[in-house]
């Protein structure tokens, strides 16, 4: 086994993993490179699991970086296991350690249309770059390959998906975080549900409540609920739960035509189509916990339904939500 890598990376993995505020479902990935090898979360695993499971692949640095410009995966890693989608991403940019998470209130960032400017006031004095949405794999690493050449980013934020932290440990990627949430912290709005009614609907509507107390943000006030049903605000959205939300009025029939697997019920709360994986309901749960941290008023931008298509039609994708029903 190559040596050098270092010691606490799964238990930092895990740590972050069972933040749902940093990390939902199988989202987000860590790597950490030494001796010309990079070592990062297999595709479909769970950061939270990175203690009780081994959830790394290794594979050579020049190898994975060549998958940003088309090469394949290299074959035979160990348990059939592939790579994360952002293999390449992580390879391209030369710090030790490499985090990408799902931080919501990065997203809330990432997804207004005066994103860069809102972000330069956030996080003026930190070294840091903006990438606006690309779809994830070697599109996304060649578009954050032009940000940080010659530069010495510590902070990447993602338009529609994240945020990239750059250290030369996992201490100091830990430092940062807790520097970016600080700067980019917004308290959501306050919750106004019915969760009484919520379950006579859901029995009357064949549906299920959402079973992470967050996603009933999204219905929970009237901007929350124009963010929430304005599209997929993130790529994860339309792999797990179909194309955005939709409102649910309380007296109506389900829209057989629905596109979603989540339903808003104004006031009310948040149900989902029956028997989804726990992944759907944290992607449901990061949506309230995005939606209700936009300042009200914002102009956003939301996939558009080429970009959601690409994600769901995507083999890369299809094989996270088998193993997630799994």
């Amino acid at each position: 086994m190559t040596t050098g890598f270092p010691e606490d990376l799964a238990t930092h993995s895990a740590k972050w993993g069972g933040d749902l505020e940093l990390v939902q479902g199988a989202g987000g990935n860590t790597s950490a490179k030494a001796g010309g090898v990079l070592r990062i979360k297999a595709s479909g695993k769970h950061l939270a699991d990175a203690v009780v499971e081994d959830i790394f692949v290794d594979l050579p640095i020049e190898a994975a970086q060549a998958m940003a410009d088309g090469a394949p995966a290299p074959a035979g890693l160990k348990g059939g296991l592939r790579p994360s989608i952002e293999t390449s991403l992580h390879a391209i940019i030369p710090s030790p350690v490499v985090v990408h998470l799902h931080m919501v209130d990065a997203i809330a960032h990432g997804v207004r249309r005066d994103a860069e400017t809102a972000l330069g006031r956030a996080l003026a004095g930190l070294s840091w770059g903006w990438v606006p949405y690309v779809k994830p794999g070697p599109g996304l690493a060649k578009a954050v390959r032009e940000v940080v050449a010659g530069r010495d980013l510590d902070v990447v934020v993602l338009g529609n998906h994240g945020i990239l932290l750059c250290g030369d440990s996992c201490e100091a990627i830990d430092r940062l975080i807790v520097e970016a949430r600080g700067r980019l912290a917004a308290p959501p709005r306050p919750a106004a549900l019915d969760e009484g009614q919520l379950a006579i609907l859901a029995e009357r509507l064949g549906l299920e409540p959402a079973r992470i107390p967050q996603a009933h943000l999204a219905a929970a006030h009237p901007e929350n609920l124009r963010f929430a049903t304005a599209g997929s605000l993130y790529p994860d959205h339309p792999v797990f739960l179909g194309r955005g939300a939709r409102v649910q009025p309380p007296n109506a029939p389900l829209d057989p035509a629905s596109e979603t697997a989540l339903h808003l019920v104004p006031g009310v709360g948040a149900l989902l189509a029956r028997d989804l994986p726990d992944t759907a309901h944290q992607m449901a749960a990061c949506l309230g916990l995005v939606v209700s941290r936009i300042p009200e008023g914002a102009d956003i931008v939301a996939l558009t339904r080429a970009q959601e298509d690409e994600l769901i039609d995507w083999d890369a994708e299809i094989y996270r939500r088998n193993l997630a029903r799994t």
